[in-house]
C-alpha cells in the first residue's frame, strides 16, 4: 500500500526558549588620571555590560558591546572619588538553526572584582554571560500514514484535549529619558564639586490601561559632594517615577519589570539667589519586562475510528505551566558591631550601598521559601574627617504560600533593594532596608499524545467499530443503552473483568 503523510487537525504549541550561548572573562588594568591622588582604599566596583550591535552573518552571530566599570575610592588625602572606565568587546557566536532576525540577545555581568595593584593602578575583572531568546513552534497534530480516501477521512476523527502551556517573552525598551532639579536646603553649604551620584528606580504599582501598562514607583538619588568649606556632604532625595510601556501579552499575564538607569549626568547651577545649590540631574534608562502567561493549546490525545480499524503510536509531550506570580516586601532591621576601626572611630555614615548577592528558592509542598544575603557597604567619617569603608553581609528569609503544590518546581525571581538606611549607634551600625520580591512560579508537566496513526485492513469480516470514552459517572448500562448494545457483548469484546468503569479510559463498540 502506498504511504503518504497528510496534515490533520493542526495544533501548534509555542514555546519561548532561552539559551546561554557564550561566557566571556574580562580582565583589564587601568591607570589613574593625574588629577586623582593615590588610592588608599577601594570602596565598591559596579560593572555593567551593554550590547550595541548584533549582526546575523548566516554561520555566526556577531555581537559588539562595551563593559563599564564604576569604581568608588578613598584617596590618601582622604578625598572620595568616583572613577569610570569603559572597555569594548566583540564576540562571534556560532549560529544555530533557530537563529533568525527575531532573535533577541541580552547580556548579564557577574562577579565584578576590582583589585588595587599599586596606589595608581587598578585591575578590574568580571564575567559576561550572553543569552539568546527565540520562539519555537511545535506541531502537536498526528501524522496519518496510509492510503486515505476522502470517505476514509470523513470517518476518522481526532479527540483533542486542551492544555495550558506557559509562554514567556522578554521585551527590552530603550530610549527613555528623564530630568530633575534638586535644590539644597538653606542650611547646607554650597557645592564645590560632585564626588559621586548613585541612582536607583523601584516600581511599586503596575496597572494595565488599554494596550499599555502604567508603571509607578520612586527614583532614589544618593549624592556625595564636596562643599566650599572643604568638607564632604551626603544628600539623598526620593523623587516620583511614572512611565507607560507597551503590553505584549494579555491583561492576565504576570510580568517581572526592571528599570536600568544609564548615562547619568549631574551638573551644578546657581539657584534664584545666585548660590551654587542647584543640581540638574539628567539620565536615560531602559525598561526590561518579562511576561509569563498560560495559553490554551489543543493537542491530540486519542482517535475515533468509524469506518476502519487503526493503530497509533503515542509519545510524551512536555510543557511548562505557570502556577502563580508572587510579590511582596521583605523588611530587614539589624544592629551589627562595627569591625575593628583602630584609631578612626566612625561618628557618621556618609553613604551606603546595598545589593542582594545571593538568593535561593526552595519549595516544600505549597510553601515557597526564599533565603539570601544582602551586602551593605557603608562609607563612614570619623572625628578627624578621614574616611573608612565597612562591609556587612545580612541574611534574610521569607515564605510565600502558593495556590497549589507544584509537581516539578521551577521559578524565576527578581529582588531589588527599594530603600536602605544606615546609622551609627555607639560601636554598632543600625541597618534597616526594604527589599522588593517578584517571582513567577511554574511547574513542568507531561501528557501522552498520538503521534502517528496507521490504518490497517478492515477487521472482523468487514465490520467497523467506534471508540467510546466513558465520562465520569457513566455506567456500563448507560453506554450500552446509548449505543443500543448488550452490556454482556461490550464486556466480552473489551475483555472486561467486571462492569466497573472507573479505570477504563476507552471502549471498543462493535457496529
Amino acid at each position: 500500500m502506498e504511504e503518504r503523510y497528510q496534515e490533520y487537525n493542526k495544533n501548534i504549541l509555542t514555546r519561548t526558549r532561552t539559551q546561554h550561548r557564550e561566557t566571556l572573562e574580562r580582565s583589564e588594568d587601568y591607570i589613574l588620571p593625574d588629577y586623582i591622588s593615590d588610592i588608599k582604599k577601594l570602596v565598591r566596583c559596579v560593572s555593567e555590560a551593554k550590547v550595541h550591535n548584533l549582526f546575523n552573518n548566516g554561520s555566526t552571530l556577531a555581537c559588539e558591546g562595551e563593559v563599564i566599570h564604576n569604581i568608588l575610592v578613598i584617596c590618601e588625602d582622604d578625598s572620595i572619588k568616583n572613577v569610570i572606565y569603559s572597555d569594548s568587546f566583540s564576540v562571534n557566536i556560532a549560529s544555530r538553526d533557530n537563529d533568525d532576525n527575531d532573535t533577541y540577545l541580552y547580556v548579564r555581568t557577574e562577579n565584578p572584582v576590582c583589585r588595587l595593584l599599586s596606589p595608581r593602578r587598578l585591575n578590574c575583572k568580571c564575567r559576561i554571560n550572553i543569552f539568546t531568546q527565540n520562539e519555537e513552534n511545535e506541531d502537536t497534530s498526528p501524522s496519518f500514514k496510509a492510503d486515505i480516501t476522502e470517505d476514509d477521512r470523513e470517518g476518522l476523527e481526532c479527540k483533542n484535549a486542551v492544555l495550558n502551556t506557559m509562554v514567556s517573552k522578554t521585551v527590552r525598551e530603550t530610549g527613555y529619558h528623564a530630568s530633575h532639579d534638586i535644590e539644597l536646603a538653606s542650611s547646607m553649604p554650597e557645592i564645590a564639586g560632585i564626588v559621586c551620584c548613585d541612582l536607583s528606580i523601584s516600581i511599586n504599582d503596575i496597572k494595565c490601561i488599554d494596550s499599555r501598562t502604567a508603571l509607578r514607583g520612586e527614583v532614589t538619588v544618593s549624592i556625595i559632594y564636596e562643599s566650599v568649606d572643604s568638607g564632604y556632604r551626603y544628600l539623598k532625595r526620593t523623587l516620583p517615577y511614572s512611565e507607560f510601556v507597551s503590553r505584549e501579552m494579555s491583561v492576565n499575564a504576570f510580568c517581572l519589570y526592571s528599570v536600568e538607569p544609564k548615562d547619568i549626568k549631574l551638573t551644578v547651577a546657581n539657584n534664584n539667589f545666585g548660590e551654587m545649590k542647584l543640581l540638574e540631574l539628567d539620565y536615560s534608562y531602559d525598561i526590561e519586562h518579562k511576561y509569563f502567561e498560560n495559553r490554551e493549546c489543543g493537542y491530540t490525545e486519542d482517535v475515533y475510528s468509524v469506518n476502519k480499524s487503526c493503530e497509533y503510536q503515542s509519545d510524551t509531550l512536555e510543557y511548562t505551566r505557570l502556577i502563580e506570580g508572587i510579590g511582596g516586601k521583605i523588611s530587614i532591621c539589624e544592629q551589627l558591631p562595627i569591625p575593628d576601626y583602630e584609631d578612626h572611630r566612625p561618628v557618621e555614615c556618609l553613604e551606603s550601598y546595598a545589593r542582594v548577592i545571593s538568593c535561593e528558592a526552595v519549595c516544600e509542598g505549597n510553601i515557597c521559601r526564599y533565603e539570601g544575603v544582602m551586602r551593605v557597604e557603608c562609607i563612614c567619617a570619623d572625628e578627624k574627617e578621614s574616611y573608612s569603608c565597612f562591609t556587612f553581609d545580612i541574611p534574610f528569609k521569607t515564605e510565600k504560600e502558593l495556590c497549589e503544590a507544584p509537581s516539578s518546581f521551577e521559578e524565576e525571581h527578581r529582588i531589588t533593594v527599594a530603600s536602605r538606611e544606615c546609622n551609627i549607634d555607639g560601636d554598632c551600625m543600625r541597618i534597616s532596608a526594604e527589599l522588593c520580591l517578584d517571582a513567577a512560579v511554574s511547574t513542568k508537566e507531561s501528557r501522552s499524545r498520538v503521534s502517528v496513526i496507521s490504518l490497517g485492513e478492515e477487521w472482523d469480516n468487514g465490520h467497523s467499530a467506534v471508540l467510546c470514552y466513558p465520562k465520569e459517572g457513566d455506567t456500563l448500562w448507560d453506554i450500552a443503552k446509548r449505543y443500543r448494545k448488550r452490556a454482556s457483548d461490550i464486556i466480552r469484546y473489551n475483555d472486561l473483568v467486571s462492569d466497573d468503569l472507573d479505570t477504563v479510559k476507552v471502549l471498543l463498540i462493535k457496529n
